[in-house]
């Protein structure tokens, strides 16, 4: 007998049914009443008996169940333990990032989970304005973000490497009046219908201030967070989005353009901590990996 069968026969006993019982356990029927077979024959005994459509526990079912239950009972508090103590051991580490930046830097984070087994990093997916305020408000130990800072009680360093930036571009139908444009300029949403991220991301920020600058607010028709669904919403509406121009390689679709901006825009990416935290020795390792 092992704990499986036990567990198997302690449910059988509960439930009064083969039925369900699998149900509960999320097997089969005949594995159920193969488990109880088994047990049947290597105690040589009979452990059930039917009555009213219902599975009855015989005397030395009786038992089995009692002594069984008390038993599972306890390897489970063991399981428990033996988990709570692996964990205790683990550190957590919550990064916060994009998921343009989840996506660059998939390979740095992968080798770091691979080679330092006794952290738990916890990866936490917003817009870097959102982040900001979680790494401010003490929810985040580091974020992966980019610039500009609206926070003014973090730290953000620059990542000074091939991946250490991105570029907007403008994204619209193949059929849109400005398709056939080489490049786009912000002056250029004025009176069209646009599509954004909304303002936990800087580029949701960003497109009213680059507006407001140019003497026009700009004419947001539908807003989310994520930029498929923000691709496929300019077709919908007939619209234009302002994106990273690096998720054009990410996700190919037939039916949109994407356009440089004029103005050139380049966001900086940097790694975000709070200035009155001690930075622990993990998070300098996870931003060593990500700057190598």
């Amino acid at each position: 007998m092992d704990i499986r069968q036990l567990n198997y026969f302690v449910t059988v006993a509960d439930k009064k049914n083969y039925s369900l019982a699998a149900k509960e356990l999320y097997v089969t029927q005949p594995t159920l009443s193969l488990a109880i077979q088994k047990l049947e024959k290597e105690f040589e005994t009979v452990l059930f008996k039917q009555s009213n459509r219902q599975l009855i526990l015989t005397e030395s079912g009786r038992v089995l169940y009692e002594s069984g239950k008390e038993l599972l009972k306890n390897y489970n508090k063991v399981v428990e333990k033996m988990n709570d103590f692996h964990n205790s051991n683990q550190t957590v580490l919550k990064v916060g990032l994009t998921v343009l930046f989840a996506i660059q830097y998939m390979d740095e984070i992968s080798n770091f989970i691979a080679t330092q087994p006794k952290v738990e990093l916890r990866l936490i997916q917003h817009g870097s304005k959102k982040l900001q305020h979680m790494v401010a408000n003490d929810e985040l130990d580091i974020g992966l973000l980019s610039f500009p800072q609206y926070e003014n009680s973090i730290i953000m360093e620059k990542i000074e490497k091939k991946k250490g930036s991105y570029k907007a571009a403008v994204v619209l139908p193949k059929n849109h009046h400005l398709s056939d444009r080489s490049s786009l300029s912000i002056a250029d949403f004025k009176n069209e219908k646009l599509s954004s991220l909304s303002k936990s991301y800087v580029l949701g920020n960003e497109i009213y201030i680059k507006c407001r600058e140019y003497g026009f607010d700009p004419n947001i028709v539908f807003t989310d967070d994520n930029w498929t669904v923000l691709v496929k919403s300019v077709l919908t509406f007939n619209s234009m989005v302002l994106l990273p121009a690096e998720f054009e390689e990410i996700g190919k679709f037939s039916d949109v353009k994407w356009i440089p901006l004029e103005e050139d825009i380049e966001y900086f990416i940097g790694v975000a901590h709070r200035k009155d935290k001690e930075i622990s020795e993990m998070a300098e390792l996870f931003i060593e990996s990500i700057l190598k």
